[in-house]
């Protein structure tokens, strides 16, 4: 597992420019629209975002005023998650 989690703090910057703020076009034309339709109103709810990567489903998910929790096995992910939301001035 150590072994995994070095590979993706390794590319944790890089996977964080290529999701972009909005996932990459597979999650943002496919996989995201269907979630959100199946979540509907997140207002005050709490979501735990397992495996948030760079975070940008977490800030996403914030700014539907839901309360977000991501976490990552990576810690250079949760860093470029943190990093994000703060850019984007997001409670995520």
């Amino acid at each position: 597992m150590d072994e995994i989690n070095d590979c993706w703090d390794k590319k944790a910057t890089q996977w964080r420019s290529w999701v972009g703020d909005r996932g990459d076009n597979s999650r943002y034309f496919n996989s995201d629209p269907v979630m959100l339709s199946f979540a509907g109103d997140l207002a005050g709810l709490h979501v735990l975002d397992a495996g948030c990567g760079s975070g940008y489903l977490s800030v996403m998910l914030a700014a539907r005023a839901a309360s977000v929790k991501g976490v990552d096995a990576s810690e250079n992910m949760i860093h470029e998650a943190r990093r994000m939301a703060k850019e984007k001035g997001s409670t995520a």
